[in-house]
């Protein structure tokens, strides 16, 4: 459950963002559009990944969570956390990103049963 809140406190925007941008407009597009667009769902899939892969520098990302982080530690444990903790909580963090594309990914699968759009 810890970790729910964590992924939701760290991931939250990143993961609506996500959402907004891709998955939103692929409903929407299913849902009301009059004119089939084949193999839409494998695009935006894609543009995801390129997404994710294209502009992530992980090493960028995790200098600029690492004061939240290890402040957000010190709050929980009401001490200094070492840097073990931190690097773990750090691990995380950058893995919960990944587990935001993943589950966009898992929702657009869904979308694709509910409306038969497989090719």
């Amino acid at each position: 459950m810890n970790s729910i809140i964590l992924f939701f406190k760290y991931q939250g925007k990143y993961f609506l963002g996500l959402f907004v941008l891709f998955v939103l407009p692929l409903f929407v597009l299913w849902q009301f559009s009059p004119y089939p667009l084949p193999m839409a769902q494998y695009i935006v899939i894609v543009a995801m990944v390129v997404f994710q892969y294209g502009f992530f520098k992980e090493r960028k990302y995790r200098q600029s969570f690492r004061g939240r982080a290890t402040k957000d530690l010190a709050n929980e444990l009401n001490r200094q956390p070492s840097n073990f903790e931190v690097s773990k909580r750090l691990d995380f963090i950058v893995s919960s990103r990944g587990f935001s594309i993943i589950f966009c990914i898992i929702l657009i699968f869904v979308m694709m049963v509910i409306y038969g759009q497989f090719l």
